[in-house]
């Protein structure tokens, strides 16, 4: 009984052995396509708010001198 008790353990051990990084990667895949989709939707919105400021990006506007002194 104690064997067949180990040799599942040990099956259980090999299948999450394998499975685990099949899922990290998918993770990281996931983490990748929802990166580039905030991308896509910030460049899209950089894009709608230009013509409307007359072709100033927005951190343009707001944007300070630096006197080149240290605070």
């Amino acid at each position: 009984m104690k064997r067949l008790a180990l040799v599942v353990i040990g099956i259980i051990s090999v299948l999450a052995a394998i499975t685990l990084p099949i899922i990290s990667h998918t993770r990281e895949r996931g983490r990748r396509a929802a990166c580039q989709s905030n991308l896509q939707q910030l460049a899209a919105a950089v894009q709608q708010y230009i013509p409307d400021y007359d072709g100033v990006y927005p951190m343009e506007r707001f944007a300070y001198k630096v006197d080149g002194a240290s605070t």
